[in-house]
C-alpha cells in the first residue's frame, strides 16, 4: 500500500473508519475501544498519541504517525526522523 506525504484529513480519516467492521478490526489490533474510533469516525476525537504506531500497523502505513501528526512527530518518534535522515544519505 502506497502511503501520501500530505497531512490527514478529518474527512480522510472518518471515511476510512466509518464502517462497522473496519472499527472492529482497528480496535482488536491497536487496543483501542470501538466506542473511540466510533467517535474519531464522527469527527469527534483523534488518534491518541500513544496508539499511533499501533494505527499505522493496523493500517498498513496508510494512516503513518508522520502524517497523523505532521508537526511533532520528529519530537515523539525520532527514530523516524534518524531512519528518515539516513534514506536521504543514501539517496
Amino acid at each position: 500500500m502506497t502511503t501520501n506525504d500530505h497531512s490527514v484529513t478529518k474527512e480522510e480519516l472518518q471515511a476510512f473508519l466509518k464502517p462497522l467492521p473496519t472499527r472492529k478490526i482497528i480496535s482488536e489490533q491497536t487496543g483501542m475501544s470501538r466506542r473511540y474510533l466510533y467517535m474519531v469516525s464522527r469527527g469527534e476525537r483523534w488518534i491518541p498519541v500513544r496508539h499511533a504506531p499501533a494505527f499505522e500497523t493496523a493500517t498498513n502505513g496508510l494512516f503513518s504517525r508522520k502524517r497523523l501528526f505532521p508537526e511533532h512527530w520528529q519530537k515523539w518518534w525520532p527514530e523516524l526522523a534518524l531512519a528518515e535522515n539516513a534514506d536521504r544519505g543514501a539517496a
